[in-house]
């Protein structure tokens, strides 16, 4: 579904013509066609690879022996986890740190009740799991996820990137639980190459900077939970393709929906939404669909609408706020 025109239907009995003023923005110029590639595993004769996970004793990764040099992987080594071992690894015992982490496909990596934190890169062509609520991902890089990946995050817990995020092309990565953060200082692409994935929370922890979908993305951004954007951090949108709301959305710091003059519809389709200003927030919606069965609530103050608003199902009470067209 694409709006087509700048009409605005309020639900106060009037309609107005809105002339659209989102400014030129910053495009994202990634390249998607360097895709990650898996590389044949490789032994060496003498000391093993550092690094290379074989799983020779159990599923521990803390146990020497699991490691192709006999040494648990620090924040210096980039970590490759192939598929061959029966035992896969599992981070139950302690925290891990490592420089990049690749999982290949069909193979899996299950973090338990510790922090994982990875220095650069993570790229998932297998498996990511997740089992207890007090552990933490961390990831100083990029995230990305290959085709036939796969999120299994059985446990509210957080996942906190710094880089970019690819949901690519055959990716099937449905976060059942949990949030992910975005975080740091710099500004964060969100792609969107894949038809069949999904956030459950998104929370947005900038420090004066932004989480950004991509005018590159091809398919929707689906968010199951809450959405939460912080003092002092943006979320922006630069895509055509729309962003799906099933939860409540809430923000002290700024949102902008209609960067790159994008046509993309920002819609609220969960079981009912409240939309919640904490008092320092603002922010613009570009095409705003309201399509929930047990309505939308505006709790706390004021937004800005750039496109059309629509009710497709339930009701919209915007309660005391205004809402300007722009």
């Amino acid at each position: 579904m694409k709006a087509k025109n700048l009409t605005l239907t309020m639900l106060a009995g009037f309609a107005c013509l809105v002339f659209t003023t989102a400014a030129l923005a910053q495009i994202d110029d990634y390249q998607k066609v360097q895709k990650s590639v898996v590389e044949p595993v490789t032994f060496k004769d003498k000391g093993g690879t550092p690094g290379l996970w074989i799983g020779a004793v159990s599923s521990d990764w803390h146990n020497t022996l699991n490691w192709s040099d006999g040494v648990v992987p620090v924040s210096t080594i980039d970590v490759v986890v192939p598929a061959p071992p029966s035992n896969q690894p599992v981070i139950s015992t302690n925290h891990a740190n490592c420089k990049s982490l690749t999982i290949h496909p069909w193979a899996s990596l299950t973090i338990g009740a510790y922090y994982l934190t990875v220095q650069n890169d993570l790229v998932v062509h297998g498996a990511l799991n997740k089992n207890s609520a007090s552990g933490l991902i961390r990831v100083y890089g990029n995230v990305v996820w290959e085709s036939g990946s796969t999120a299994g995050f059985t446990e509210n817990s957080s996942f906190r990137v710094y880089g970019d995020w690819n949901f690519n092309e055959g990716a099937s990565v449905n976060f059942a639980n949990g949030a992910v953060d975005f975080m740091g200082t710099s500004d964060s692409w969100i792609r969107c190459y894949s038809n069949n994935c999904s956030f459950n929370n998104l929370r947005i922890y900038k420090s004066l900077t932004a989480a950004k979908v991509s005018n590159l993305s091809t398919h929707d951004l689906v968010i199951h939970g809450v959405v939460f954007i912080d003092t002092h951090a943006t979320l922006e949108s630069l895509s055509s393709e729309n962003i799906l709301m099933g939860g409540d959305f809430g923000y002290s710091g700024s949102f902008d929906f209609t960067k790159f003059n994008n046509d993309g519809i920002v819609i609220f389709n969960g079981t009912g939404h409240t939309i919640d200003n904490y008092g320092t927030g603002s922010g613009t919606f570009g095409h705003l669909v309201f399509s929930s069965t047990a309505g939308a609530t505006v709790v706390n103050g004021d937004f800005n609408v750039a496109g059309n608003l629509t009710i497709e199902l339930g009701y919209f009470n915007a309660g005391s706020a205004t809402i300007t067209a722009v």
